[in-house]
Parts: C-alpha cells; structure tokens; sequence
C-alpha cells in the first residue's frame, strides 16, 4: 500500500480524487512488479551459480577424460595405429578396471575418429 505522507500523495491529496485512486493503483502495481524483480533476480543469480558449478564440473570431467584418455594412448603398442587398438582396447592393461576404462577410451576415439571424418 502507497505511503500517504509521501511528498507525492499529499500533492495528490489536494488534486482531484480519481487521480489520487489511481495514482495509489499504480503505486501498489509499481511495488508488486518491483518485488517480483527482486525475486526473478535472486532466481537469476542462483541459476548463474548453478550454471559456474555445471561448467566446473565440466571442466574437471573433460580433464579426468583427457588424461585417461592419455593414459590409454599410452597401451597402444608400437607400431600399432588407430585401428588396431580399437580391435583390442584391452592390450597391455592388468586388471578388471584397467580394462574397463580402456574400452570406455576406446569407445570415445571411436567417436572422435567418427566427427573428425565429418
């Protein structure tokens, strides 16, 4: 509701009454529209540090990608190209998860091999 010991409303208090009416109408929906400002401002900013966290996570998953991705390369026997290590992405690991991630690596050279063809 308008504040009637504004400057504004006593000026308007001496005017005529409908514009009094309406000058406290359009207050109140000046008031409303600035509260529902704030709250889709507050919702913006908590998106944006939604979004900073998706894209730190991002980040750190290409990294964590990446290296294993290098480390995977690093099994390739000599000699051998791209073709063969995706006939046998298993070579030269020791374990159950080596294995694992070897194929996982495999299957995105695999795709990457498939966009570069693009």
């Amino acid at each position: 509701m308008a504040d009637v010991n504004s400057p504004v409303i006593q000026a308007l208090l001496n005017s005529d009454p409908a514009l009094v009416d309406e000058a406290i109408a359009l207050y109140d929906e000046n008031e409303l529209l600035r509260a529902e400002v704030e709250k889709l401002t507050a919702n913006f900013d908590d998106m944006r540090k939604q979004r900073d966290v998706l894209c730190d996570e991002n980040d750190a998953l290409r990294l964590v990608r990446d290296a294993a991705h290098d480390w995977w390369l690093g099994k390739r026997p000599v000699g051998w190209g791209r073709e063969e290590h995706h006939a046998n992405p298993e070579i030269n690991t020791t374990s159950l998860r080596e294995r694992r991630l070897a194929e996982a690596c495999a299957a995105l050279d695999a795709a990457k091999a498939s966009e570069e063809k693009l």
